[in-house]
């Protein structure tokens, strides 16, 4: 410092006799400029038009600032003397810049404000006496990269690499000169590093200044290093592989999309999709999945970062993984102060391990029957075939020795109020649970329409005596027997609040899977034996609403498989042609219409009952891959208009992921355009319910649409 500062003076200067300096490295002066020729009037009228900005806006603050307050030297300009009466710039372009301007606006009469005009003639500066030019890339950057000053960071990253390209200094010169370590010096060049990479790629075109700390950001992130195939030593982002490198650039650019003109089949419309990438901190977020490749092809698809994250496995894995080994930590630690526990630490060890066993057997004991996820529990039957084929009740609720047979992809029961069909919904998805009593508790509740809190003593009382039923399911046979369990210890019964015990078990491949929930007045003990579910399913009641757990892990399957695109394309197509996306918020769990133009924007909530049921329903089918979804009426809140794309729609769904349907209907004109809309009639099963004698009259796709051609047969009302 003492050898700069000799090199310094005070001085005064006419505006005339400083000249801007086009080397500054934050401007962009395309020609080479030749200290001799500096002074020429083209050059410097192209850096001060750099400087200033369109209509002056880079200098609009020290304008009102020199106006309000006239000229307050307490920076100086640093300038360079190179001539008898001349100097240059070396720290100060934009405040000479401002009083070249207010110099120009005083001379043509405007008003300059409280600017004292002599300050044009006796400029206060502190002028180099020297001429090394290492010297004033110092001054520079002591004051743009250490002092108070700071340039943005792609200037002060573009400074340090003229400082090693151009200037040769060293790290360790650079380090002790401007005080930044060695990790931000190194940092500083590989990102710039990656960045003329990025140039040179496919997307350089579309680089900014912005973007500077993206690529910094992923300079820094071992877990993308390591997804690039580069070791934690490996400074160059040149030895990564192309085709991965290429795939991140892509994530973080725009992209031309090109896709056929609705209004002409001819013709092609191009538009742009913003980066999926547009921050530094997305950059953490895409780093916790970059592993799972799954999520990765979902992002590409979605262009949606919450969406992937929300659909990667790995994440979840990642999470669990990091949570048992926090708890691993801590037991070791506790081992040291074990000579310290007394009864209350013995407790909370007891509660601690009694949770950690019911993490291997799914909750095994619960006290809120209600909070578990209901797609927490791994399905026995992963790659189905031939999903229900048979389903016999012998004891359930009205009914007694009933026989469905010819069971099919699509099957749709019909009949006159109160004939029992949701009755049935319920016997089928209690086999795909294995019976479990959790389960039918849940379902048991939203089948309810009372708002506030039921007392359990109320519950246990409305539950069946006996449940026994069986099926073939994926060719194998399925038996399940659930009860009101009066054969318990003594001790459980005279515990305080006691009300009764839910037991169930279910045989399946030669396996027992039992479950039993004991009621009390204030709550319900859970307990199951498995962590399994027969196959993945989902049951719809028209007259309740689903667990907001049910709608966001129905949407992060229908993310992470495509459904939800199909879904949004259909409601497109035939409700309203300019909605966008329908999107989990990620603030409060709800769902949002987006659109275009995003003041238009709203929750899903909000829009007619025929549009939501859409999009639900829709992506109910990605959480019941490969199992079974059951709805009841079907056709609530659909306008008859739409019946045939809607139940056209459920069959495609149905049969590209290997679903299968059993809907009820009240509706004649929804169960013929089942058959009208023509997808593949022969998967269809439709089923007359007669509960007064247990019976169903069965009829195959083909002949029930043979029947309704020849005489508009109604199948509702049809009694044996």
């Amino acid at each position: 410092m003492d050898k700069i500062e000799n090199l310094l003076a005070d001085t005064y200067y006419d505006i005339e006799s400083i000249l801007l300096d086009p080397n500054n490295p934050r401007l962009n002066v395309s020609e080479e400029v030749d200290e001799n020729r500096i002074a020429e009037t083209s050059i410097q009228n192209k850096t001060l038009r750099l400087i200033s900005g369109k209509g002056n806006n880079n200098l609009s603050d020290l304008i009102s600032s020199f106006k309000q307050h006239s000229y307050i030297p307490t920076e100086k300009i640093i300038v360079r003397y190179y001539d008898q009466d001349k100097a240059v710039v070396i720290e100060g372009n934009r405040r000479l810049a401002t009083l070249t301007f207010l110099k120009e606006q005083f001379e043509s009469g405007e008003d300059i404000g409280n600017f004292d005009p002599k300050i044009f003639h006796s400029i206060p500066v502190i002028c180099h006496k020297g001429d090394n030019y290492a010297i004033r890339k110092v001054i520079m950057g002591l004051k743009h990269i250490s002092g108070s000053k700071k340039w943005s960071a792609i200037n002060q990253a573009k400074f340090i690499e003229n400082l090693m390209r151009k200037d040769s200094l060293t790290e360790a010169e650079i380090c002790n000169t401007y005080t930044i370590s060695k990790v931000e010096l190194r940092t500083t060049l590989r990102t710039l590093s990656l960045i003329d990479l990025y140039k040179d790629s496919d997307y350089g075109d579309n680089f900014a200044d912005e973007k500077y700390s993206t690529f910094r950001e992923i300079v820094k992130s071992p877990k993308i290093k390591e997804w690039l195939n580069l070791s934690a030593t490996d400074i160059d982002f040149g030895l990564a592989e192309k085709s991965k490198l290429a795939r991140l650039f892509s994530f973080i650019s725009p992209v031309e999309v090109e896709e056929i003109d609705p209004e002409d089949e001819d013709e092609y419309v191009t538009y742009i999709q913003e980066p999926i990438i547009e921050t530094a901190l997305q950059i953490r977020e895409l780093a916790k999945i970059i592993d799972d490749e799954k999520a990765l092809s979902n992002l590409e698809t979605t262009r949606n970062l919450l969406q992937a994250t929300l659909s990667s496995e790995v994440l979840g894995k990642n999470k669990l993984e990091n949570a048992l080994s926090v708890i691993d930590e801590q037991i070791n630690i506790s081992f040291g102060y074990s000579f310290l526990i007394d009864d209350k630490q013995s407790n909370l060890i007891q509660s601690c391990i009694k949770k950690l066993n019911a993490l291997l057997v799914t909750r095994n004991h619960s006290d809120d029957e209600t909070s578990t996820n209901p797609f927490s529990k791994k399905p026995i039957v992963e790659s189905c075939t031939s999903h229900f084929t048979s389903f016999n009740i012998e004891r359930y609720k009205r009914f007694k020795s009933l026989h469905i047979a010819n069971l099919n992809r699509v099957n749709i029961f019909a009949g006159i109020n109160n004939a029992g069909k949701s009755t049935l919904l319920e016997a089928f998805y209690m086999m795909t649970k294995l019976g479990d009593t959790q389960a039918f508790q849940r379902m048991n509740k939203h089948r309810k329409k009372h708002h506030g809190e039921l007392k359990h003593s109320n519950i246990f009382g409305t539950l069946p005596k006996e449940i026994l039923v069986s099926a073939e399911f994926n060719s194998e046979q399925l038996s399940l027997n659930s009860y009101v369990d009066e054969d318990f210890e003594s001790e459980i019964q005279n515990m305080s609040g006691f009300v009764g015990r839910f037991t169930s078990s279910c045989n399946y491949l030669g396996n027992l899977y039992t479950y039993h929930s004991d009621y009390y007045e204030k709550k319900v003990q859970y307990y199951a034996s498995t962590n399994y579910s027969l196959c993945n399913s989902v049951i719809s009641f028209s007259s309740s609403i689903d667990d907001e757990v049910v709608f966001t892990e129905c949407y992060k399957k229908s993310v992470s498989n495509g459904t939800k695109s199909k879904v949004i394309t259909f409601i497109k197509d035939n409700i309203d042609h300019s909605i966008v996306d329908i999107e989990l918020s990620d603030n409060d769990g709800t769902f949002v219409v987006t659109y275009d133009d995003a003041s238009l924007n709203m929750d899903l909530s909000l829009y007619g009952d025929g549009l939501q049921k859409i999009f639900y329903l829709g992506i109910k089918f990605a959480a019941c891959s490969n199992g079974v979804l059951l709805l009841d009426e079907i056709e609530n809140g659909i306008h008859k208009d739409l019946l045939c794309q809607f139940t056209k729609l459920i069959q495609e769904l149905a049969d590209q992921y290997n679903v299968q349907v059993f809907a009820t209907s009240h509706s004649k004109e929804c169960i013929d355009a089942f058959i009208s809309n023509s997808f593949k009639n022969e998967q269809i099963s439709a089923y007359a319910i007669d509960s007064d004698e247990s019976k169903v009259e069965h009829f195959s796709g083909e002949a029930l649409e043979e029947l309704i051609d020849y005489i508009n047969l109604d199948i509702r009302g049809i009694k044996q």
